[in-house]
């Protein structure tokens, strides 16, 4: 396998000031936030440019759509996974426009602001019936990619401002995603560098597991006092102790919930090492960075 030389985890708010972004560089032996909100993608990718590549960048944004939505929209007979879309900028303005009433939501114009209400979300799962929830969502807790506000934990607007950002950049950039272009092992063979879908739940999990596979369970990373036990309790495990990697402005984590996410998906690729996922078997659904690792 070529063995990747730099983990980048973002976290990636539709709002640019709160984005944020950590990376280990193996070659420096460093762990280190980048100094600067990325304002979009292609300033995040022009950065990870400069880093030691092969680099993986991990991002908190949904990458894929339900079988049904593929079909129902008509890409499944054409094409065949959903990164061929994204190449093939297939997600014109009808689909991406979002609408902000059920009555307007359809399978060609997903991207909703959920109206207020108790049952609203209800209701639209009810009217989406299969197009809506990935296979893996529900069980790992983990909301739709094209709810853009309404209930918490919304991931439609990062999500939106990504596949956006990627229509673009694919037609002048050899970038791999993961799992549409394979296994890590051939992504990184095809392409220096890498993107794929993470989330932090699953990433701070992963980080503090002794072993694997593991429960997933809820936090309270809102709560700074709680990060800071968390981060150091972390470093001081056997683990970390073991990595010889200089970890810079750790306040920086400690202070902000974006940046400890972020810096947690990179504690979880350094912690999973030698679980690396393979290729997921559904081409448009994608998967989550370390998602095969929850039990």
């Amino acid at each position: 396998m070529n063995k990747v030389k730099t983990w980048v985890g973002v976290d990636w708010s539709v709002v640019p000031k709160r984005r944020a972004a950590w990376l280990a560089d193996l070659e420096r032996g460093t762990l280190s936030p980048y100094a600067e909100q990325p304002h979009d993608f292609e300033t995040l990718l022009n950065w990870v440019d400069s880093l030691p590549k092969p680099a993986v960048i991990m991002i908190d944004a949904g990458i894929g759509v339900t079988h049904e939505m593929a079909g129902v929209n008509g890409w499944e007979s054409r094409h065949s996974n959903f990164a061929d879309v994204l190449r093939e900028g297939l997600l014109d303005f009808s689909f991406m426009d979002p609408v902000s009433r059920l009555q307007e939501w359809t399978p060609h114009h997903p991207f909703i602001h959920l109206p207020a209400g108790q049952g609203s979300f209800s209701a639209l799962k009810k009217k989406a019936e299969g197009t809506l929830f990935r296979s893996f969502e529900p069980a790992l807790g983990a909301k739709p990619v094209f709810i853009l506000s309404g209930i918490p934990g919304c991931v439609g607007g990062s999500s939106r401002n990504l596949w956006l950002s990627l229509q673009g950049l694919f037609k002048n950039r050899e970038i791999s995603l993961w799992p549409f272009d394979g296994s890590f092992n051939e992504c990184l063979e095809k392409n220096e560098i890498v993107v794929c879908e993470a989330y932090p739940k699953i990433a701070f999990q992963i980080a503090c597991a002794a072993d694997f596979p593991i429960p997933l369970k809820s936090s309270r990373k809102r709560d700074e006092r709680w990060r800071r036990n968390q981060l150091a309790h972390f470093i001081g495990t056997p683990f970390w102790r073991g990595t010889d990697l200089y970890l810079q402005d750790l306040e920086q984590a400690c202070s902000s919930e974006d940046s400890f996410d972020a810096l947690m998906l990179v504690l979880a690729a350094l912690r999973m090492n030698n679980h690396l996922p393979e290729a997921c078997p559904s081409p448009w659904e994608g998967a989550i960075f370390g998602q095969h690792l929850i039990s």
